[in-house]
């Protein structure tokens, strides 16, 4: 049985894409290091196994010359399945895709 941690961490979306599930406790954390440009915009989505579209606020984050943070509450967004598999997608502006699967950690569930 595998523990489930009652945290989330800053996962590198370029380097982590379709890893093991990232576990997202309440809070998505994000990390996106841009060493190309001065900035860009990096449109996001989050989908279930069906491929469904779940809304969230944010659909579009600024990024900046190096090292960008990203924390979107997803407990305070959405109501999400405790333990559910989700699909982050993020494309930049080149149109690279990076897809990170997500698993949804209720901390009201935890002790």
């Amino acid at each position: 049985m595998n523990a489930v941690p009652k945290e989330s961490y800053y996962v590198d979306i370029r380097n982590e894409q379709n890893n093991t599930a990232y576990y997202a406790v309440g809070v998505l954390k994000l990390k996106y290091v841009l060493d190309d440009l001065a900035s860009e915009t990096l449109n996001i989505s989050l989908t279930d196994k069906s491929g469904r579209v779940i809304k969230i606020k944010e659909k579009e984050l600024k990024a900046v010359l190096g090292d960008n943070r990203y924390e979107i509450n997803l407990k305070e967004q959405v109501s999400l399945k405790h333990l559910q598999v989700y699909n982050l997608v993020i494309q930049n502006h080149a149109g690279q895709q990076f897809q990170l699967p997500v698993k949804y950690v209720n901390p009201d569930f935890l002790n």
